[in-house]
């Protein structure tokens, strides 16, 4: 207890204590062993004074004995009164009987028991005793005792215990003195430095610094060495908080929200991207946990669950829903991973709002979906291709040989007749050839002035063969109106889209679908609810079903791309879509009317560019042209190339057939100016008809040269004249098309 009473002490009471106390010790054992020292001494005085002493009376005594003479002895030790510290003397012979004596006035005798024969004294409570023999010729005659106080000695020992006291307080005062200075330059620079220690400490004020020392000393080396750290710590302290906002910044920047919470949920640290996202400050934040932003991921993850599978420096991602302060949700990746410090362990999260990524994958799918659809309908594009070159080699000679059988002119009137049928229904499956073509063109769509009236009525002919008959499908048509700037192919995905639509919204056995196609003028008035629109002649389309209709949340999203209502794999969402970009581009409009339950209508507006109505062609009656030419006929069914020979020398023409293009090549290239004209088939196996053209060009550079195909997607008008080709006629041919087209080479060239 005393301990620590002293240990608690300040170093301004300890330091008096310990200068004083070190001074006394130091004192008291220089004391001792300075009146230890005096005692020796002043002993060993005493004992050399009484053995003098001693010695002259024995010297004086020896006679006395020899005569026995005990009053001379007397005498001698008479002589000793004059030594007030002698008490008794006496001369013991050998025998040790008292031969003389001397006892001082006052003092009663006291002789030792034993009277020592040879030399020797002692101390004791009496005072000192010497013992000095009496010998003579080296005979021992007898012995000198001498009794002493020890007054005076005591008396000198006082006097040095005296001064050695008043040395010591002298040394105590001088102690207390250079204590006291010793307080000054050592106690007060560290009270000093203690107090400054304790402001640094409390509010961590770097900037204090503590009183320069005059002096070098260890206390002016600590307070230089003191206020050389707070230098130190004050540089770390701007860079730590140089580094600290840095760090802020950056994670204040960070695209993610950053949460930084302890094992029991709370949150100790977050940046802006986590206020900014959830709605909430910081404040409110650091007041919060974990489980009110993200409760639905913990609980399908529980805490333990997730503490006990991290590892440090390991993260996991996870995925979940954030909660915003005004109560909507949000999907979030969230990366986590397990912080250790010391005992201590902590979860840091990045969470990532994931909604664009969702989205946007549900995009991809609808793109895939679209990809898929778009591939559906690539290989139906080739399969109808295909389809269309067959069917059409096989339409040629039906027509042809028709054809030729009423140039014959034959007079029953009856089997002229029934030609004319077949050849009727031959053209309108050329027709519905062209349909399909045109339904599957990947072409570019070009605009030009179009009168869509045939255009809609071929759409409707070929949706006809694809409902069921029990919807019927009424049209109205108007052969009026004008032309509008469109492409053909476009008209009919619109038709097509539309009744499509019309059709599965018929959910019942039976409906009705309503086409119509009217020319209207619209003024300034009409145009109001017409954003976009002009005033001036429209083409007003109206596609109407008795569906069941569509509801007002859904109509508002009718024509967004990928909304659709059907079922997955029922639709796309993109047919009116690409509708409405289809009238939009033509710098029309489109609305739509709908009821559940009541049917939907369509109204598409469409400008009309002119409102002539173009020429009916030519007819076909009037009188083939002829020619006595030679032509080189190429194709690789024998059918086409026996039916065109015949029929163009039945015109006059010379005509050479082949039916492999390199044997035509050959005939070609032995004889290069025998051929007037060659007329090739496009689709041939070995050489197309576009390579055996540029080899029959490379040897004859103005060789006329048409060319006739079923069906190719490499090759249309346009690339034909690239390859120096005169004319491209499409499958089957009629035979006033192909004597026109014959003509008009061999007449321009």
């Amino acid at each position: 207890m005393k301990k620590n009473v002293f240990t608690n002490l300040s170093i301004r009471k300890k330091l008096p204590l310990i200068v004083v106390a070190t001074c006394l010790s130091a004192l008291l054992l220089a004391g001792i062993a300075f009146l230890a020292n005096q005692r020796r001494d002043t002993r060993a005085a005493l004992v050399e004074h009484a053995s003098t002493i001693a010695k002259v009376i024995a010297s004086r005594s020896t006679a006395a004995i020899i005569f026995d003479d005990k009053k001379t002895a007397a005498e001698n030790l008479a002589v000793l009164s004059l030594l007030p510290q002698v008490d008794e003397a006496g001369i013991f012979l050998t025998d040790s009987s008292l031969f003389a004596s001397y006892i001082k006035q006052g003092h009663h005798e006291h002789w030792p028991q034993q009277i020592s024969l040879t030399y020797s004294y002692t101390f004791n409570t009496d005072g000192f005793g010497l013992y000095e023999p009496i010998n003579l010729d080296g005979k021992q005659l007898g012995m000198v005792y001498i009794q002493t106080n020890l007054a005076q000695y005591n008396h000198k020992l006082l006097e040095q215990s005296s001064i050695a006291v008043l040395i010591t307080i002298i040394t105590l005062f001088m102690a207390f003195l250079l204590s006291r200075r010793a307080l000054k330059n050592i106690s007060q620079p560290i009270a000093e430095l203690a107090a400054l220690t304790r402001h640094v400490a409390e509010r961590n004020d770097y900037t204090v610094r503590a009183p320069a020392q005059s002096s070098q000393d260890e206390i002016g080396c600590l307070v230089d060495d003191f206020n050389n750290m707070l230098v130190q710590i004050e540089k770390r302290d701007f860079a730590l908080q140089e580094s600290k906002n840095r760090f802020r910044t950056l994670l204040d920047q960070a695209g993610d929200a950053f949460f930084l919470h302890d094992s029991d949920g709370r949150f100790i640290e977050v940046n802006e991207r986590a206020c900014d996202s959830l709605g909430y400050t910081r404040e409110e934040l650091l007041r919060m946990s974990v489980f009110d932003i993200d409760a639905d991921t913990l609980k399908e993850s529980p805490k333990e669950t997730v503490w006990d599978t991290l590892v440090p420096g390991h993260p996991q991602t996870l995925y979940g829903t954030h909660l915003r302060k005004d109560g909507t949700t949000f999907p979030v990746e969230v990366r986590i991973v397990l912080v250790e410090e010391g005992n201590k362990r902590y979860m840091q999260g990045l969470a990532r709002d994931i909604s664009d990524r969702q989205q946007a994958e549900t995009e991809k799918e609808k793109l895939e979906t679209q990809l898929r659809q778009g591939q559906k309908m690539e290989a139906i594009g080739t399969l109808a291709g295909g389809i269309a070159h067959d069917f059409n080699n096989l339409l040629s000679p039906i027509i042809g040989y028709s054809e030729l059988i009423l140039l014959e002119r034959i007079a029953n009137s009856t089997v002229t007749k029934q030609i004319q049928e077949i050849l009727t229904a031959a053209n309108r499956a050329k027709e519905l050839v062209k349909q399909i073509l045109t339904f599957s063109r990947r072409s570019e769509h070009k605009l030009a002035p179009l009168m869509v009236q045939p255009v809609i009525k071929e759409a409707l002919q070929l949706l006809r063969s694809s409902i069921p008959s029990s919807i019927e499908i009424q049209q109205n048509i108007n052969p009026e109106g004008g032309a509008v700037l469109a492409d053909p192919v476009q008209i009919h995905q619109i038709i097509m889209n539309l009744c499509t639509n019309a059709y599965q919204a018929i959910t019942s056995q039976s409906g009705i679908i309503s086409v119509s196609l009217t020319p209207v003028i619209l003024a300034q008035a009409d145009i109001a609810s017409k954003v976009g629109l002009q005033p001036g002649h429209y083409l007003k389309l109206v596609v109407e079903d008795s569906g069941e209709g569509i509801d007002p949340e859904s109509l508002k999203r009718i024509f967004e791309p990928y909304f659709t209502t059907k079922e997955k794999g029922k639709g796309t969402g993109l047919g009116l879509a690409v509708v409405h970009g289809i009238v939009k581009n033509y710098g029309g409009e489109i609305n739509v009317y709908s009821e559940p339950g009541k049917g939907t209508r369509f109204n598409i507006y469409l400008p009309v560019v002119s409102k002539e109505t173009p020429q009916e062609k030519e007819s076909l009656e009037k009188p083939l042209q002829t020619g006595t030419e030679k032509l080189l006929l190429v194709d690789d069914e024998a059918q086409i190339t026996q039916l065109g020979q015949i029929f163009l020398e039945t015109l006059g023409y010379q005509v050479t057939s082949c039916n492999d293009p390199a044997e035509a090549l050959s005939l070609f290239s032995n004889e290069p100016n025998r051929f007037d004209l060659v007329i090739t088939d496009m689709t041939m196996p070995k050489m197309t008809g576009a390579l055996l053209s540029q080899k029959l060009l490379t040897v004859r550079k103005d060789l006329p040269i048409i060319m006739c195909t079923g069906f190719s997607e490499t090759m249309d008008e346009e690339t034909a004249k690239q390859f120096g080709i005169r004319a491209f006629l499409m499958k089957p041919v009629s035979s006033h098309d192909l004597a026109a087209a014959i003509r008009a080479v061999l007449d321009t060239k």
